[in-house]
C-alpha cells in the first residue's frame, strides 16, 4: 500500500494536541512531516513546497498564498494568584507585572507587547517558556499571560474580564493557490477545519 505524507506546519502546538491524536486514530497509515514555525517561515516553506498547508493565527500575506479563515478565538489576560479577589489596575505603577510568554510564538508575543505599550502598561519582568513546558508554569499562576480562552479552560485559569483586555483573533488554514493537496493532506486539512468549526464555542467566551 502506498503511504502519503502529510506536510504541514502550525504556529503553536496547542492546536494539535487533541486534533492530531484523533486524526491518527482515524488515519493510522499516513506519514507525517510537521513543523511548529513562525508565520514568516510558513510563507517560505509553502512557496518552496516543503509544506503543503498551515494552521496559523495571523494572515499569511503573499499573492501566491490563500488564507482561509476558519473561526475566531478569544484571547484573554490571566493574572497571578496573589491578585485573586482584588481589583486589578494594570496601569498602577506599584503593581509588579511579571509576564509569561511562549518562546515559540514570536509574532503573538510582539503583537501583545505592542498592545501593552499602546495602553501605556509597563512590563517589569518577561519570562519565556517552550510550549512543552508552558502549561506547567502557567498552572503555578505566578505571572500575567495572554492566552486563548480555550487554554484557560484547559488549565482552569481565571482571567481579567474587562473587555479592554479581551481580544479576538482569527484562525486560518493556508495553502498555495495553485496547489492540489494529496489525499493525506486533503484529509488532514478537512479534519482540522471540521474540528474547529464543530468546537468553535470552546474558543469563545
Amino acid at each position: 500500500m502506498r503511504l502519503h505524507t502529510v506536510r504541514f506546519a502550525t504556529s503553536s502546538s496547542r492546536f494539535m494536541m487533541t486534533i492530531f491524536d484523533q486524526f491518527i486514530d482515524q488515519y493510522p497509515d499516513n506519514n507525517f512531516n510537521i513543523d511548529i514555525i513562525s508565520n514568516s517561515e510558513m510563507i517560505q516553506k509553502l512557496l518552496f513546497q516543503h509544506i503543503h498547508f498551515t494552521l496559523n493565527t495571523m494572515a499569511l500575506t503573499h499573492p501566491h498564498i490563500h488564507c482561509k479563515q476558519i473561526i475566531t478565538e478569544d484571547i484573554v489576560l490571566t493574572y497571578p494568584k496573589y491578585l485573586d479577589g482584588q481589583h486589578i489596575d494594570l496601569r498602577d505603577p506599584d503593581l509588579y507585572k511579571s509576564f509569561l510568554f511562549s518562546s515559540q510564538n514570536t509574532e503573538f508575543n510582539r503583537m501583545f507587547k505592542e498592545v501593552l505599550s499602546y495602553k501605556h502598561i509597563t512590563v517589569d519582568n518577561e519570562n519565556y517558556v517552550d510550549d512543552h513546558f508552558i502549561s506547567s508554569v502557567l498552572s503555578k499562576r505566578n505571572n500575567f499571560s495572554f492566552l486563548p480562552i480555550s487554554s484557560c479552560r484547559d488549565l482552569n485559569l481565571p482571567y481579567i474580564e474587562d473587555e479592554e483586555f479581551i481580544f479576538n483573533q482569527p484562525i486560518y488554514l493556508s495553502t498555495l493557490k495553485d496547489m492540489t493537496l494529496n489525499p493525506a493532506n486533503e484529509a488532514f486539512f478537512k479534519f482540522i477545519e471540521n474540528y474547529l468549526i464543530e468546537h468553535e464555542s470552546y474558543f469563545k467566551i
